[in-house]
């Protein structure tokens, strides 16, 4: 997946007032660049002079997030209400209006689902859907969520399983007891979802059934600390 554009600091205003429908917005002389050249990208939208957090506009019916499309020079192209936000007018008289490329539930999301690996089986083999190399004298307990769903989507299952798994001495890495399986639903018991162990590698291993496609999707976390 792409990620929107960012850039820091920017907060531009808005050169005139505009009504809840408007997709062309003119910003004061010089703005635009403080704004990404290339897109698109979600911007908050608020009435400035009253609130001066965009979170106090927002609940108070005075701001909206919005999708920056294209721009030219200072006029940004809109797609309004944005991110579960309505259309709102921005154009009492005598207020000033800003936009800003703050941090938004979309960022999140989108950090969250780039952070997913996939892999897809076709067979029975175990098949690592993720891994990492651990560093020499340290211990990690890692997690991981992981769901699974066949081509025809009749079958599916999901796990969450965790381990403790650790390296020393230049050695090799070492699970440190039994993977715990936290949560494990399957439509069918020959799957199945492990941590397992290779060179210094921990590997995130599924395995399919014989002949079916399945899509798998999974996310790591991990915490560590080091003996050294």
């Amino acid at each position: 997946m792409s990620f929107d554009q960012l850039i820091n600091f920017g907060k531009v205003q808005v050169s005139i007032g505009y009504d809840a429908s408007a997709t062309s917005i003119a910003l004061s002389a010089g703005d635009g660049a403080k704004l990404p050249s290339t897109f698109k990208y979600n911007v908050v939208w608020w009435n400035f002079t009253d609130y001066a957090d965009p979170a106090d506009a927002l609940h108070a019916g005075e701001a909206e997030i919005v999708r920056v499309t294209n721009r030219s020079t200072d006029t940004l192209t809109i797609t309004r209400a944005q991110e579960g936000t309505s259309a709102v007018t921005h154009n009492t008289s005598a207020k000033t209006y800003k936009m800003a490329l703050a941090l938004t539930k979309k960022m999140i999301d989108d950090i969250t689902i780039a952070a997913t690996d996939t892999v897809q089986t076709t067979d029975a083999t175990q098949t690592t859907l993720d891994s990492f190399a651990l560093t020499d004298e340290n211990t990690y307990h890692v997690e991981a969520l992981v769901t699974a769903v066949q081509s025809t989507g009749a079958e599916r299952a999901s796990y969450h399983i965790a381990c403790t798994v650790y390296r020393t001495g230049a050695g090799s890495a070492t699970l440190q007891g039994a993977v715990t399986v936290v949560h494990a639903n399957e439509s069918d018991a020959n799957l199945d979802c492990t941590f397992t162990v290779n060179s210094n590698d921990l590997r995130l291993s599924v395995t399919g059934i014989a002949a079916e496609t399945w899509e798998w999707d999974g996310r790591l976390t991990r915490i560590n600390g080091s003996n050294a």
